[in-house]
């Protein structure tokens, strides 16, 4: 019961007072734009992260907080698909991430990340729906996770803000 209450009371804070980071976004990137957003993940606590647009097509993203750690840059093909590369935690990653309208309100996000985890390939994912709260702040969910010889899938949750 109180973890419970706890859970809601953190979700309700996020909600109120969303200026944090970045898991589960979508390929847009807007020039001179960003966003934030701030998710509880499953046996992982707390991820926060970001995504800037330099220009109309590409952009700096960063997540923190979790095993999934990263710092790279994305480059919007269109709408609903974009390239990624960087570095996860010590090692390089190549990625697409994308979008796709599932509803008038709700859209579906997806990211899938190649890179070699102390020297073994390694598939980092992550899939989920965002629905709109307001013009700059949204709900999302889904499961984020890797496929190697420590495998894991993990719930998450949270918000979204675009500034």
């Amino acid at each position: 019961m109180k973890k419970d209450f706890l859970i809601l009371l953190l979700v309700g804070c996020l909600i109120t007072f969303s200026q944090t980071a970045w898991a589960l976004s979508g390929p847009t990137v807007r020039a001179e734009q960003g966003s934030m957003t701030a998710m509880l993940i499953s046996d992982n606590g707390f991820s926060l992260g970001g995504e800037y647009g330099l220009n109309s097509e590409l952009g700096l993203t960063a997540k923190v907080g979790t095993s999934f750690d990263r710092l790279g840059i994305k480059y919007q093909l269109d709408n609903n698909l974009a390239l990624l590369a960087g570095v996860a935690g010590s090692d390089p990653f190549v990625g697409i991430n994308g979008q796709r309208g599932l509803s008038n309100e709700v859209l579906g996000i997806y990211e899938l990340n190649l890179t070699t985890r102390r020297g073994d390939l390694s598939v980092l994912y992550d899939v989920g729906v965002s629905t709109s709260l307001n013009h700059n702040l949204d709900l999302r969910a889904g499961f984020i996770g890797r496929l190697d010889e420590r495998s894991s899938i993990n719930l998450q949750l949270g918000v979204g803000h675009r500034f």
